[in-house]
């Protein structure tokens, strides 16, 4: 009986790529141009004790067409059995039947082209290509273009970076270069140093006359419910924070009644309480609250229960407020 001995069939695909460049120098634009090769070679890196077949032909080099799934024969010499075989390092031996292993149609083909995050250098013609966007020298020389190009990135490694300042000032982004980060929250500074806080300059129409962003925002706090009890008032406070307004701009809460209260389970059954802001009754319609740009005010506001009510029980109503800018 002939020893078996165990075959190791690695086969390695190579397939060729050509690339291009050409560089205009004179508006520092680089065009990059491929060629796809109209076939393919397969090349068995080992094959020891074996004989190896492509689409019938044997040999060790075998040219295929693009595209095409070319069926592969491993035959072991007599007495020898085929354990394993690798393609491009992966273990296909799973799916080799028979001696026979039908390779994938390969991805270097003509088709679409897939990007994002693409910038080119404005020369006075625009990119047809939807997902490029023009940027200017400028723009390229601030480093708002590494900025981009880096993302959101969260390791350590910077992919695209940029020298801002200095003898080594650099004009475009490169890889590995210097990390390039934003202000905030007016986004338009760029440096190699962290984080630089940077205001908005807020014009009168409510955007920022740097970034362009809407810069009117706030936040107004005012609770839900304000419950009277039988002996006591209550208090509520009406409060503003984050406000980002123009300077001539003017955030206001305004209170509406009727400050009137009705009798649980009827219709006409009413008592009046009062709203006091300090010792200051208010009237539907007063100001409650004002606030400029960067200002946090909390109006702490006194609903005093009703003097007398007709009837013994519990009493419900609403009052609004208006939030305004003006």
């Amino acid at each position: 009986m002939k020893k078996l001995t165990g075959l190791l069939c690695a086969l390695a695909l190579l397939c060729g790529f050509c690339l291009t460049v050409f560089a205009d120098n004179n508006d520092n634009t680089v065009k990059i141009t491929t060629t796809v090769p109209s076939t393919h070679t397969i090349t068995v890196a080992q094959a020891d004790s074996a004989a190896v077949f492509c689409n019938g032909q044997p040999g060790t080099a075998f040219t295929v067409e693009r595209l095409s799934q070319p069926q592969l024969l491993v035959r072991p010499d007599s007495g020898r059995v085929l354990t394993r075989v690798l393609v491009n390092g992966a273990d296909v031996t799973g799916s080799v039947h028979g001696g026979y292993y039908t390779l994938p149609a390969q991805i270097y083909a003509d088709g679409s082209c897939y990007h994002s995050n693409c910038y080119y250098l404005a020369n006075g013609s625009d990119s047809t290509v939807t997902g490029i966007t023009a940027k200017t020298a400028e723009q390229f020389a601030s480093g708002e273009v590494a900025y981009l190009l880096q993302g959101t990135r969260t390791d350590t490694t910077t992919v695209w970076g940029q020298t801002l300042t200095g003898a080594n000032k650099q004009n475009y982004p490169v890889l590995r270069g210097e990390k390039v980060y934003r202000s905030t929250p007016c986004p338009t500074d760029y440096s190699n140093g962290e984080s630089k806080s940077k205001l908005h300059n807020i014009g009168t129409d409510g955007y920022c006359t740097v970034c362009k962003e809407l810069c009117i925002a706030y936040t107004v706090t005012i609770p839900a419910t304000v419950e009277l009890g039988n002996a006591a008032n209550a208090t509520a406070t009406i409060s503003a924070e984050n406000v980002t307004l123009p300077t001539d701009k003017t955030l206001k809460v305004t209170v509406n009644g009727p400050f009137t209260a009705t009798l649980v389970g009827t219709t006409d059954v009413t008592a009046h309480y009062t709203i006091k802001n300090g010792s200051t009754a208010l009237e539907s319609g007063d100001p409650v609250l004002t606030a400029k740009n960067g200002e946090s005010p909390k109006i702490p506001l006194t609903f005093v229960k009703p003097d007398a009510a007709p009837y013994a029980g519990s009493y419900t109503g609403t009052v609004t407020f208006e939030v305004s800018v003006g």
